[in-house]
């Protein structure tokens, strides 16, 4: 899109209509985030006009990095053009600078509206440059859509991250009146071609525990300045690279098996934290951009174990569900009971063995109880303790890329395979 002139303007929704009204066609009912992230690079001052591509499907990723200040100081222009592109699917078009009006005959519900995207890489944007923004937006997308509530920030690099939460956080940086809905924020695992599964398991589960401990502390500075602005950790991800940065050619199996592992055992972690919103990344991506990430082959449009495990999730469990205090009694706690001549095991999930993750749940149906498995070994769990097993729903490698397999208890005792994900009613 090129910028305005007092003679023309140059709106086309062509190509974001044949993506954005399957989704909202899809989504209703339900309440997407919708987020149109990268800014036109003529609302910032740059040397040389900065040219975008002309072929639709041709990726740029420096477009979202050329020039820092807005030409507006106020913001009042990227308000603006965000106000009508909600207008455009909220209230069935808009006027655009020079008063003409643009007709979509849309009329979707636009629950939520995504405030930018990794700011602080594209356009190198500060902490204060984006609360100004962000009022901005807001207070122009309420006049088109009053009932649209805001996902914020987005954030992508860790070391930029507490003085932007520090700072949008603070009720006392915004304009009177403006709500801070949600935040949101990043986070991908790398894992490196030709390394072991035994090395990439190490790997991907020790970054996943550092991430644990992270969102601990941003959502401590949360608490203390914004208590009630929910969570959404809205890119959540896992990235295999060959040694020249690029994608691999080959993907073996076992990977999207210990993908579904990853994702099910941040979930286990972050909804344990109170975390409202938990996003997957990528739902489905081209051979070229991120194949790794992906929860849909890009080739034949089949889910793979990911797509599997997180549908078993959605399907298992509702919100307002409870996660139950869960123990286990296996070697470590065993040594740790001992240790520190403890009678009886406390009941807290505090002596779970690193080797697997698992969790009682009360749902509306009944008690579940979410299990991983976080090797490339076979676990044998026993249920002795836990009540009658009626049955367990199972993503591992005998199921693949197909609906988890159910298995039938007979006794007490289940064998989780390699990098399996598992739920079990409990009678």
């Amino acid at each position: 899109m090129n910028a305005p002139t007092r003679e023309q303007t140059f709106w086309d929704f062509s190509q974001v209509d044949s993506v954005m009204i399957p989704f909202l066609g899809a989504t209703r009912g339900r309440e997407p985030i919708i987020s149109f992230s990268t800014v036109p690079a003529w609302m910032f001052k740059t040397q040389h006009p900065v040219p975008y591509p002309k072929d639709p499907d041709q990726t740029d990723f420096s477009y979202g990095y050329q020039g820092s200040e807005l030409i507006d100081p106020t913001s009042r222009q990227l308000a603006e053009y965000q106000a009508r592109l909600v207008g455009w699917y909220a209230r069935g078009g808009f006027t655009d600078e020079n008063g003409r009006d643009h007709r979509s005959g849309y009329h979707y519900n636009v629950p939520w509206w995504g405030v930018l995207n990794e700011p602080e890489a594209e356009h190198f944007t500060t902490p204060k440059q984006y609360t100004q923004r962000y009022d901005a937006i807001v207070s122009a997308v309420r006049t088109v859509s009053p009932k649209t509530k805001f996902m914020s920030l987005s954030l992508c690099c860790w070391d930029e991250g507490p003085r932007f939460f520090e700072y949008f956080l603070d009720p006392k940086n915004h304009l009177p009146g403006i709500p801070i809905d949600m935040i949101s924020y990043h986070f991908y695992a790398h894992l490196s071609e030709g390394h072991s599964v035994a090395d990439w398991q190490q790997s991907l589960f020790n970054q996943a525990d550092g991430f644990i401990i992270n969102v601990r502390y941003i959502d401590a500075i949360r608490k203390r300045l914004a208590p009630s602005t929910k969570v959404n950790i809205d890119e959540l991800g896992l990235r295999l690279t060959a040694a020249d940065d690029t994608s691999p050619k080959a993907i073996p199996k076992i990977y999207w098996h210990l993908g579904a592992a990853y994702d099910s055992y941040l979930y286990l972690e972050l909804a344990g934290q109170g975390i409202d919103v938990i996003t997957a990344s990528h739902f489905i991506s081209s051979q070229e951009f991120t194949p790794t990430e992906v929860m849909v082959d890009g080739i034949n449009g089949h889910p793979n174990a990911r797509y599997r495990a997180l549908k078993l999730l959605t399907d298992s469990f509702r919100p307002g569900d409870q996660f139950v205090a869960t123990s286990i009694i296996g070697p470590q706690s065993k040594v740790i009971l001992d240790a520190l001549s403890i009678a009886k095991l406390p009941d807290l999930n505090v002596f779970q063995p690193k080797e697997m993750a698992i969790q009682g749940i009360a749902t509306k149906n009944g008690k579940r109880i979410l299990m991983v498995n976080k090797t490339m070994m076979a676990i044998e769990v026993d249920f002795k303790e836990a009540g009658r097993i009626l049955r367990v729903d199972i993503v591992d490698e005998e199921s693949g890329d197909g609906s988890p397999r159910r298995e039938a208890i007979k006794g007490n005792r289940l064998t989780l395979q390699p990098f399996a994900v598992a739920v079990a009613a409990v009678e």
